[in-house]
């Protein structure tokens, strides 16, 4: 079971009313195993364990055999304050700082940059952010995961199977290189943008903000606004679409020989489409009907358009 790497600690008396900020206790298990400050791994990596408190962080690739790990910040570090590693067979750990360091948010601006050779695969990527934009490109994974609890995540020009983005407060912004297995996002506060060439299974939640997917060849789509737009481009019609939202537009384009039956129910909007179809009380048909879409807004209009 992965450890949870940081433990947030409200700073509650003097640390709030002296410095404005709060501060965290970094925790983590391993602790002596370690390695504080900037390396050079020639190891071969597997799998890679990011953990990030405050700042930014980037993560992409090199045309060497060797992952270097760069931390830059606007103040002096001590030792404990530098960026603790340790290579766990093949597993790369990454922490913020030493296990049991207490940090104030504010404080100090680190910035870690992590490159790694540009053939090495791996097998997962799993980045947890409490303060930080995070970016990721190039990179190839048969499995990511992001995780940050405020700071928006980017992963650009990168190949994976399965992709979970999950963001607190910031944006998320994917961009994959050929055909992924699932790709999962839920933004609590931001806004959603996901390109891709394919996907088997897209699922995208925002309870704030404006979600944006364009894939050219999807199958399965399910996307939910509480609040915020919704616009969805594809090369070829999936073959299904549900789709729910409380208050915003849901627009999506399709090519113009696109077959689906799509029905809509909007309590406080209207429907309009460049298609041909046939209605059914709230369903539309277009041609043979064999793509299916469910389309639900309390207050928004449904657009169904050609590319």
């Amino acid at each position: 079971m992965k450890v949870k790497a940081l433990v947030l600690a409200a700073a509650v008396g003097a640390a709030m009313s002296l410095a404005g900020c709060m501060n965290f206790t970094a925790t983590y298990a391993n602790a002596s195993n370690y390695t504080a400050g900037e390396r050079d791994i020639t190891e071969t990596i597997t799998e890679l364990d990011l953990n990030w408190s405050a700042g930014k962080v980037t993560v992409t690739t090199n045309s060497t055999n060797t992952i270097s790990i760069r931390e830059s910040c606007d103040k002096s570090l001590d030792d404990d304050e530098r960026v603790h590693t340790w290579v766990d067979g093949k597993t790369l750990h990454v922490q913020f700082c030493e296990s049991g360091k207490v940090f104030m948010f504010g404080s100090k601006k680190k910035e870690l940059e992590i490159s790694i050779p540009k053939d090495m695969k791996l097998s997962s990527l799993s980045y947890d952010g409490s303060s930080a934009d995070a970016r990721f490109e190039n990179l190839s994974a048969e499995s990511v995961s992001l995780d940050s609890s405020s700071g928006d995540v980017k992963l650009i020009d990168c190949t994976a199977e399965t992709v979970d983005a999950d963001t607190s407060s910031g944006n998320i912004e994917l961009d994959i290189v050929g055909n992924a297995k699932s790709i999962k996002c839920d933004a609590s506060s931001g806004n959603v943008t996901v390109k891709a060439d394919g996907a088997d299974d897209i699922d995208v939640d925002t309870s704030s903000g404006d979600i944006e997917v364009d894939v050219k060849t999807p199958d399965k789509v399910v996307t939910d606004a509480s609040s915020g737009d919704t616009k969805l481009t594809f090369g070829a019609a999936p073959s299904s679409i549900k789709h729910d939202s409380s208050s915003g537009d849901f627009t999506l384009y399709l090519p113009d020989k696109a077959e689906f039956k799509a029905e809509i129910d909007t309590s406080s909007g209207k429907f309009e489409t460049d298609f041909g179809c046939e209605k059914d009380d709230d369903t539309y048909t277009c041609g043979s009907g064999s793509n299916v879409f469910s389309i639900d807004t309390s207050s928004g209009d449904v657009s169904i358009k050609k590319n």
